[in-house]
């Protein structure tokens, strides 16, 4: 059985069809995987979790997020698009084509 070869992409190609895509995707050395939909209980747990983490970090220098913020980890070469996470600090944003 012969196994189709998949594409290798670069992080600027995934970001330019990540910019025009209908459903989001994330991105790990070279692969694009598709983002499955989340069930009612699963986001009512981020919420819940994020609202928890939120009132504990008030005062001391950091803000969570929710599922809309892309984030980069530069060590595995990674697009992800967490649940929710935590900053601290001033963030630091990747220009985004077409945005300010």
């Amino acid at each position: 059985m012969m196994i189709a070869k998949q594409k290798c992409y670069s992080r600027d190609e995934y970001l330019a069809l990540e910019e025009k895509a209908e459903f989001r995707s994330e991105y790990l050395n070279g692969e694009i995987v598709g983002m499955a939909g989340a069930s009612f209980s699963h986001v009512q747990l981020i919420f819940n979790l994020s609202l928890h983490l939120g009132n504990q970090l008030k005062g001391r220098g950091c803000k969570s997020f929710v599922n809309d913020l892309r984030v980069y980890i530069p060590e595995c070469s990674r697009y992800y698009y967490p649940d929710f996470g935590v900053v601290c600090g001033t963030p630091h944003l990747e220009k985004i084509r077409g945005m300010q």
